[in-house]
């Protein structure tokens, strides 16, 4: 009963409360989904699209000893990430990542969670229209086929992208990898 009523208190408040069950994926729960889905102590991850390293933490904290192989094309951001995580089974590589190897111009933009080889999205519905695109830069596109071959990496448990509407481009260069199962 108590149950009952607190979960109807919640639900006027605007929450909604559900029971977390170990062995399933609840769509809500983040921390605990990524633990199902990945499994094992220490995952191997390509991180793509890094910006300040919020991922990275959420994986580390997840993950203590997990390998964290990091792409963010801007450089600043880039060489900040070098310094954060240095020592920590993180390789942080200054590149973007697409569906062929090339060289793009990044929008860096006011808001660094922006910042794309894509411009804005200027539709009405877009919160982030009046963002402004502050300076451009040249970076290396690589894929993410080559980067896995280059290294010999055969088991990557989790690949994470968020590239700002460039992320079918970076699967599209991880297709081999996803069809072979070296990404699980």
């Amino acid at each position: 009963m108590f149950q009952k009523l607190l979960k109807q208190f919640a639900y006027s408040c605007g929450f909604l409360m559900v029971k977390l069950r170990k062995s399933k994926i609840t769509g809500i729960d983040l921390h605990h989904d990524l633990k199902q889905l990945v499994g094992g102590s220490q995952p191997m991850i390509l991180d793509i699209g890094a910006n300040a390293g919020q991922s990275i933490q959420l994986f580390r904290q997840l993950w203590p000893s997990c390998i964290i192989h990091s792409f963010e094309p801007t450089s600043r951001l880039a060489n900040l990430l070098k310094e954060r995580f240095q020592n920590t089974h993180t390789f942080i590589n200054a590149t973007a990542m697409g569906a062929t190897p090339s060289k793009a111009t990044l929008l860096v933009n006011q808001k660094s969670l922006l910042n794309s080889i894509l411009p804005l999205d200027e539709a009405a519905e877009n919160r982030f229209r009046e963002k402004k695109v502050v300076s451009t830069e040249e970076v290396i596109v690589d894929t993410v086929d080559a980067y896995i071959s280059r290294h010999n990496l055969n088991s990557i448990q989790l690949l994470k992208t968020d590239t700002q509407g460039f992320d079918m481009e970076v699967l599209k260069g991880a297709s081999e990898s996803i069809k072979t199962g070296k990404i699980q």
